[in-house]
């Protein structure tokens, strides 16, 4: 039988209805270690519902194509004459539910463990595992990640010159990966709240691109030269690099009072 590593996820551990789930690594796919994963309820920053569902008192039961994303500490199994356990890291962990969503799941993992092996830590979010089971006969994933605290995007309100710098490095560096995120800055002459949730700040202060679910390989037809204009068609270029650039471009011309729309959605 091909090797396999196991997680043992706990919802709630401090209520006297806390549950556990145990999930697996996929056959051929182990990990270092067993991992243990303790999730609040009620994460700091609020549980982000990744798909329409009320979810109520069960991690299993309900409509299936929905997840959830929780904060929690992860923990490993000690190993006979292996390293000590340290404290607990700061996980953030995809919980879902259903065949389709945990295959997306899947894609998003296959992302971390090959082109963007290099830009964990980096530009993208440490990679700690992908585990699945079947529970109550219910196909259920997660994927596990490093913690980004500065995640509250919705209060931040329009981005900065700053802020839009980083993006564009970040965006930069992902596409000399050969990845092409599939999901940033969908507009040209507008710059949207919801894009916001693509770009997260780690515990180190720096950028972390996040969300790989629909990114795919991508040779780069690369971005505009310095001097061209804004309204350039971009039919032989690469969109996703040059809007990013685009909207960079557009904050430094305009000073802090940039005048790119702004849309609250």
């Amino acid at each position: 039988m091909a090797p396999r590593s196991s997680i043992d996820i706990t919802f709630d551990r401090a209520s006297q209805n806390a549950k556990m789930y145990r999930l697996w690594s996929d056959p051929g796919q182990p990990y270092a270690r067993n991992l243990i994963a303790n999730l609040s309820e009620l994460p700091p920053y609020g549980s982000w519902s990744l798909g329409k569902d009320d979810w109520k008192d069960d991690h299993v039961k309900g409509k299936e194509g929905c997840g959830r994303l929780y904060h929690g500490e992860l923990s490993w199994y000690p190993v006979p004459g292996g390293e000590v356990v340290p404290l607990p890291l700061h996980v953030a962990v995809k919980w879902m539910r259903g065949e389709r969503m945990v295959n997306q799941l899947r894609h998003e993992a296959e992302m971390y463990m090959g082109p963007l092996h290099r830009l964990q830590g980096q530009v993208v979010p440490i990679f700690y595992g992908f585990f699945t089971g079947k529970i109550e006969g219910v196909h259920i994933g997660c994927i596990v990640l490093e913690w980004c605290p500065g995640n509250e995007w919705m209060t931040f309100g329009k981005p900065d010159q700053k802020e839009l710098a980083d993006r564009w490095e970040a965006v930069q560096l992902l596409h000399r990966a050969g990845v092409k995120h599939g999901q940033l800055y969908k507009r040209r002459d507008s710059l949207r709240l919801w894009e916001g949730r693509h770009f997260l700040r780690a515990r180190d202060g720096k950028l972390r691109i996040v969300d790989f679910q629909q990114a795919r390989k991508h040779e780069c037809a690369g971005s505009m030269r310095p001097h061209e204009d804004l309204n350039i068609h971009l039919d032989h270029k690469c969109r996703e690099l040059c809007f990013a650039e685009i909207h960079l471009r557009r904050a430094i011309e305009g000073g802090p009072d940039f005048k790119t729309p702004w849309l609250p959605y």
